[in-house]
């Protein structure tokens, strides 16, 4: 005995219909072919990775160097 399944797929609303084409329409939207412009400098970078290092060395630093202070303070 040979069984035959068919896939049944219900009747589309309108609202899926209209929500399938606007979404077709976005995804095949051109692609620019303009490259984004940065300007990122060799100064600018090193200047924020030193501010970054400060803001998170500079607070344990100060921690670790009053270590002693804190034990003590009970």
């Amino acid at each position: 005995m040979l069984l035959v399944t068919r896939s049944f797929s219900p009747p589309l609303s309108k609202l899926t219909v209209l929500f399938h084409s606007t979404l077709v329409k976005y995804l095949k939207a051109p692609i620019r072919e303009n490259k984004a412009i940065v300007s990122d400098s060799g100064q600018e970078t090193a200047f924020v990775l030193t501010v970054m290092s400060v803001t998170v060395l500079v607070p344990s630093g100060w921690i670790l160097a009053n270590l002693e202070n804190y034990k003590s303070h009970n």
